[in-house]
């Protein structure tokens, strides 16, 4: 038993490590140009700004008290680093919520600055408008979202989607996977610790596989 405890305990140290190697390359968002949307690269997401909405209005409205331990975002961060990071840190709690690792995977976040406008890429993908504030398209791996409506639940909930599709050799049935993407609502903010205390040295991993 003390063996086993030093093996899963040594694994978590190297994964700690592999975190910290594998920090992401944060590219500024362009917006100097009308109509070019603003463009944020991270370890774990590509996010699409539209260029009539402040990456500030998205850091504020993507909150990481629920996570534990909580994480303060430093104030001498780019905004283009802090929703890197912010996001990457969404993606790493969900993944732990769900327990699922998929390889590899890098969503498309395109966020939208009202309902019309996602509503017009429902249409356009499905033939229909929807009411929905967020969805996710596992055809082009793409999370739509709403700039009024996003909140670190809505992006956790579709980012779920995203993660179930990908972890399964067939796609779940949809109401089997509405229940789970529920199960991360219900449980994103228990005892999780977000990956990016790790960079910085603040938090021990928790995961040793």
């Amino acid at each position: 038993m003390g063996c086993g405890l030093f093996v899963l305990a040594g694994l978590g140290h190297v994964w700690a490590r592999a975190e910290e190697e594998r920090a992401p390359v944060i590219q500024p968002a362009h917006s100097a140009e009308p109509g070019v949307w603003q463009r944020v690269e991270s370890l774990y997401c590509t996010i699409l700004v539209d260029p009539s909405v402040e990456l500030k209005q998205i850091n504020q409205k993507l909150k990481t008290w629920r996570m534990r331990p909580q994480v303060g975002m430093s104030s001498t961060e780019t905004p283009e680093a802090q929703l890197a990071s912010k996001c990457d840190s969404v993606f790493r709690r969900t993944q732990d919520v769900l327990d699922m690792y998929p390889n590899g995977l890098h969503v498309t976040v395109k966020i939208t600055p009202t309902r019309d406008s996602i509503q017009v890429a429902h249409a356009a993908r499905y033939g229909v408008g929807t009411e929905a504030i967020a969805f996710y398209v596992f055809e082009n791996n793409t999370i739509y979202a709403t700039a009024k409506a996003l909140s670190t639940s809505v992006l956790a909930h579709e980012m779920a989607h995203c993660i179930i599709d990908y972890y399964f050799g067939i796609r779940p049935p949809r109401k089997i996977e509405e229940m789970l993407a529920m199960y991360v609502d219900a449980h994103f903010g228990e005892g999780g610790i977000d990956p990016w205390m790790l960079k910085s040295g603040m938090a021990p991993t928790v995961r040793t596989r």
